[in-house]
């Protein structure tokens, strides 16, 4: 079982581009990408909230498991 994320989908759906993504929730774009192709370990409760908050879903529409 693993986590992955769409996150990199729904930005590409929305016209957004990850620099400009990084720059709204104010994160380094490093972290953005790794959180877009599914290289991130660890991700705080705080940065899972704000890119919720800033995209308007809920974290179970961008973050997923997979068996």
């Amino acid at each position: 079982m693993a986590i992955y994320f769409t996150l990199r989908e729904i930005l590409i759906k929305r016209g957004i581009t990850e620099r400009q993504f990084a720059k709204q929730v104010k994160i380094r774009e490093g972290t953005l990408y790794d959180i877009c192709n599914n290289k991130i370990k660890r991700i705080p409760v705080e940065l899972i909230d704000r890119i919720s908050e800033e995209l308007n879903l809920e974290p179970g529409e961008w973050i997923k498991r997979k068996n």
